[in-house]
């Protein structure tokens, strides 16, 4: 699953533009937004929703990927995986080849729509999918007849503009995740590095880590991402380690360019310091900045390289 507001442009504009490159073959709506699908010459599928770029199975390729890849990685062998937001599949893709037991929460059913219709043949077989939000299937419990444990959970919602969705950047969202993780389990997130500035980035680490306290940062230069992975416990693999693991899940597949941005101790560091302030249910610093750095435009290339240097 990928991310990118189109700002001014419509994506009729962009088909428009580039008729020969796209068609678009799916269209549908829903309260939870107006889902667009449009194939690429070379059979790449986009999804839009709502005038977001939600999904790409071409221009993130590494961020998508690496959000599979890098938790996987990390834990010592995963048996049950959560993918929370399916974009375009490929990071449920990614997560099938290389965990037995993945379950997907999606919260639009235009989505899923347009994946079961266009997306990878056979994306959705053998996945348990929820349509609900990701916050109340962790809450509640799931409609399994049980509430699960997952190894690993990896998580990709679309942008925290709102609170819908920016109450899955929070602590308490964290806190409650952590309860759903199995005894050594990871969780993953995925953050828009291109639109935080150096303040926000350290606010989320703080935020991560105060239910995650053993994390590292990682940053995908080609996308603008960046990607946390934490833990409750201290995790077993250190860097290089998860690096040569993520090249083997990747074997035959596109080059990945990603790097450590922070490390365990780095972040251990930051969730220490007293003025940096915490992203909460009652104080969601985060949605408030993505939305004035939206409307704001591009951050400076300054600003940029300092958030995740």
């Amino acid at each position: 699953m990928g991310h990118r507001f189109l700002g001014s442009r419509s994506y009729e504009d962009l088909v428009e533009r580039d008729h020969a490159e796209m068609e678009k073959v799916f269209e549908g709506e829903a309260p939870e937004g107006n889902v667009r699908a449009f194939r690429t010459r070379d059979g790449h599928l986009l999804l839009n929703v709502g005038g977001k770029l939600e999904g790409t199975s071409s221009l993130d390729v590494e961020n998508t990927l690496l959000l599979a890849y890098l938790p996987i990685a990390a834990h010592a062998r995963p048996e049950r995986m959560l993918v929370i937001g399916l974009g375009a599949g490929v990071t449920l893709e990614a997560a099938k080849r290389h965990v037995p037991h993945v379950d997907l929460v999606e919260i639009h059913p235009g989505v899923l729509e347009a994946i079961r219709r266009f997306g990878p043949g056979g994306l959705l077989d053998g996945v348990d999918v929820v349509r609900d939000d990701a916050r109340n299937f962790l809450l509640k419990g799931d409609s399994f007849g049980s509430s699960r444990s997952y190894d690993v959970i990896s998580s990709e919602p679309s942008y925290p503009t709102d609170f819908g969705v920016s109450n899955l950047f929070t602590r308490e969202y964290y806190e409650l995740a952590a309860t759903r993780l199995a005894p050594g389990g990871i969780y993953c997130q995925w953050l828009p590095y291109y639109l935080l500035t150096n303040l926000d980035v350290t606010m989320m680490i703080k935020t991560f880590a105060s239910a995650f306290p053993h994390a590292s940062l990682w940053k995908v230069p080609g996308s603008m991402d960046l990607i946390l992975i934490g833990s409750p416990a201290p995790l077993s693999r250190g860097a290089e380690e998860i690096q040569r693991r993520v090249s083997e899940l990747n074997t035959g597949g596109p080059p990945l360019s990603y790097v450590p941005s922070r490390t365990p101790e780095a972040v251990r560091e930051i969730a220490l310091r007293g003025d940096v302030p915490v992203n909460t249910d009652d104080r969601p610093i985060l949605e408030f900045s993505v939305t004035r750095n939206l409307l704001a435009g591009d951050l400076s290339r300054i600003e940029r390289s300092q958030a995740a240097r």
